[in-house]
């Protein structure tokens, strides 16, 4: 028996398919499942029985089965959570009290946001106990549930990013889980295992697009071979693009689905449409067999509603997306932006990525030892809300900051007023959205804007907060340089 012991919680198609695979690879295991009779027949067995993908069978003998969240959790080192993310706010509740230091819980996937709002939940809860919360950017498997104590791995995924949180913990949550699965890989945080969320690009948009086809069929078709075709593909492409956007404002680079599917599947294609089709890991995938699907009532919520809801605080356009989210509270009945996740949940609408104490404590020293290790002035780039950090960052010696993003929340006349005299200031114009349309007068009134709020006194560089990106008006950023090249220069 390997000395690393697992909890696997949640006895779905990926469930099943993971508790299986590591006991039959030789780990201890403990399946969880909040309704008993979901797992009765595997409790009465003691094991599931696994297909691979080259058609071998194995056994996969299990330690514990149960319903008891303190018994499942007993003596093991890595809870892997498997279940559908409108499930985690329960899960983390439930295991709140029953954490001990030095667990690791990793989110199978996390969807958008999902380790930001467990470890919400947990400091809610009062769970005291040192544990990481990490999350996969997806799944690991394409798997299915074949049987009462059945499943099947139809494909393992060749790479897959994970991160911790904090991100000083990936390291050894990939050490502790690496003999089970070498094919995660660090990602730089759980921003970029959330925005690199390709199951909130295909899930939704390939069920609501093919809704007549389930209905009619009751799934009876392949559903990423078949139900991809040109013109659904295109429609995945805009909801990439757009998530790529929404990455791109919060100085996340992410992979386009092209990108994803290459990495993940080595499936490659000039188009979206040709590397789907040419991804052999797609072949044999039914599609749902109705539309009260966790492809819906799980990826809309908790992938597509927190993408809104970023593109909100970030000022970032999400038409496509917002869209879908949309059509399905049509479908469903159903106000998925009332059930979702938002960044409310996610614990960072109007903060900082994390708290002020935690930021002196994990980045002031290291910012400190960069500058004093340096014979040149020291400028520091971050998006997103840093007001509060501010401060921190004068003491280390930073001498500019750039970023200031206008739709998080930065103002750059309070900004320029409180720490002008200690700051050069470089950035705040609104690329995500100014830029991203084609209405010349709006982009010279946003440079005005910037120009009035920082240039006063001197110490100001004109620059769009973040970086050039897809989404952006290649019309817009040519008239942005031309009249800021008319109006932006100091007078001698």
């Amino acid at each position: 028996m390997k000395e690393t012991r697992y909890t696997v919680i949640g006895a779905g198609h990926g469930g099943k398919a993971m508790a299986a695979d590591l006991a039959a690879r030789g780990f201890a295991v403990n399946l969880y499942n909040r309704t008993p009779e979901r797992v009765e027949e595997i409790a009465l067995r003691g094991e599931i029985e696994l297909e691979y993908e080259d058609s071998i069978h194995r056994l996969g003998r299990l330690a514990v089965v149960t319903s008891d969240m303190a018994e499942a959790l007993d003596g093991t080192d890595v809870v892997m959570v498997v279940l559908p993310a409108s499930g985690h706010r329960d899960v983390a509740q439930s295991c709140a009290p029953h954490l001990r230091a030095g667990q690791i819980l990793v989110l199978n996937p996390g969807r958008t946001g999902g380790a930001l709002e467990f470890r919400q939940i947990l400091n809610r809860t009062g769970c005291v106990a040192d544990v990481v919360v990490a999350e996969a950017g997806t799944f690991i498997f394409a798997s299915r549930s074949t049987g009462p104590t059945q499943a099947r791995i139809f494909r393992r995924k060749n790479s897959v990013p994970l991160a911790a949180l904090p991100a000083i913990r990936t390291g050894h949550v990939l050490e502790t889980v690496c003999e089970a699965y070498p094919q995660f890989i660090p990602a730089p945080s759980v921003l970029h295992t959330s925005l690199d969320n390709m199951g909130a690009i295909f899930h939704p948009a390939l069920t609501l697009l093919n809704a007549g086809w389930i209905e009619r069929t009751k799934g009876n078709f392949q559903f990423y071979i078949d139900g991809v075709t040109r013109s659904t593909a295109q429609v995945l492409s805009v909801l990439d693009r757009e998530r790529v956007t929404i990455a791109a404002a919060l100085g996340v680079r992410t992979r386009s689905a092209l990108g994803w599917l290459k990495d993940a599947y080595s499936a490659e294609g000039d188009t979206l449409y040709e590397a789907i089709q040419a991804n052999p890991g797609y072949q044999g995938i039914k599609a749902p067999r109705n539309l009260r699907h966790r492809y819906i009532f799980e990826d809309v919520p908790f992938s597509l509603v927190p993408m809104v809801s970023l593109g909100t605080q970030f000022g970032v356009r999400t038409w496509a997306i917002d869209a879908m989210v949309r059509l399905a509270c049509v479908v469903h009945g159903t106000n998925y932006y009332e059930r979702g996740r938002t960044v409310d949940d996610m614990g960072f609408k109007d903060h900082g990525y994390v708290s002020p104490s935690d930021f002196k404590e994990l980045a002031f020293p290291y910012y400190r030892r960069i500058v004093d290790s340096l014979s040149v002035p020291v400028f520091w780039h971050s998006e997103g809300y840093i007001r509060d950090y501010i401060p921190m960052a004068i003491e280390a010696g930073i001498k500019g900051l750039h970023g200031l993003e206008p739709e998080a929340g930065m103002d750059m006349g309070e900004i320029k007023k409180a720490f002008g005299k200690d700051l050069v200031l470089l950035g705040n114009a609104d690329g995500n959205q100014i830029l991203c349309q084609s209405d010349l007068e709006l982009v010279r009134r946003e440079v005005d804007r910037c120009l009035q709020e920082g240039k006063q006194g001197g110490g100001y560089i004109f620059s769009i907060a973040g970086s050039a990106h897809e989404g952006m008006q290649l019309e817009a950023l040519i008239e942005m340089c031309r009249y800021l090249h008319q109006v932006g220069a100091y007078s001698e």
